[in-house]
């Protein structure tokens, strides 16, 4: 629980978040770091690919995330560093924030909670990032030395099978196919189409999907147009679950 003070704090860094800038010293050493963001529906494998990048190539490796929320039973282990939400621990990261000595932070618009990465979060020439579509846009403004986004497909009757095997409420169901919808519309859209390199990720063998990223991003080769095809089907399949 926080104090009314700190409280006063978090919303006023929550009205700043997308004006955020990081100071000079973090900004120097941004500029020698590239930025890989995976965006697509749950299920589609973002984790489990990124995984296999770094296994593959030296020069990739994954963000890890700081995080005030509590933990999750389905937390990939390694992904977050929590916080305790309390005055003892957000009040000294506010002041860094305010600082400008994070690279990036986002507060939570109904759980408050607060979520952001650091310098020493991207350890790697190539980073890898799990990111909603809402906050690309966000992260395109660092001063990375190049940004990439990786378009996720995956064939819809295999993707509702992957989606459906997740435990989860009805309500989380009904949420997690509303952030889908969301994330494809974003990623087809015509704003954002020629920035996105797509991935096929249908393949339990992910060889060619893996490749696929590593070829986008240090070689600047073309995504996959079945890929893009898939995209279409999936977001039609998902307007139809939605009815």
């Amino acid at each position: 629980m926080l104090s009314p003070q700190v409280a006063a704090r978090l919303t006023e860094a929550a009205a700043q978040q997308t004006g955020y800038t990081p100071n000079p010293g973090v900004a120097a050493q941004l500029k020698e770091k590239n930025l890989v963001m995976f965006v697509g529906p749950a299920a589609v494998g973002k984790s489990f690919l990124m995984n296999k990048i770094i296994e593959r190539d030296i020069d990739f490796g994954r963000v890890s995330i700081f995080t005030s929320r509590d933990p999750r039973d389905d937390d990939e282990p390694g992904m977050f560093r929590y916080i305790p939400h309390d005055d003892a621990n957000i009040l000294p990261l506010l002041n860094r924030i305010a600082a400008g000595e994070v690279v990036q932070y986002a507060v939570h618009p109904t759980s408050g909670r607060i979520y952001g990465s650091e310098i020493t979060d991207y350890a790697k020439t190539f980073n890898l990032l799990a990111t909603l579509s809402g906050i690309v846009n966000s992260l395109r403004r660092l001063p990375f030395e190049t940004t990439h986004v990786i378009g996720l497909a995956v064939d819809p009757d295999i993707w509702m099978q992957r989606f459906n095997s997740r435990p989860m409420t009805p309500e989380e169901r009904v949420k997690r196919l509303n952030e889908a919808v969301v994330s494809l519309q974003w990623l087809l859209s015509a704003e954002n189409m020629q920035e996105i390199k797509w991935v096929n990720n249908t393949s339990s063998d992910v060889s060619t999907a893996v490749q696929g990223v590593i070829d986008a991003v240090k070689f600047n080769k073309p995504g996959d147009k079945l890929a893009l095809r898939v995209a279409h089907s999936m977001l039609e399949r998902l307007q139809k679950e939605q009815q």
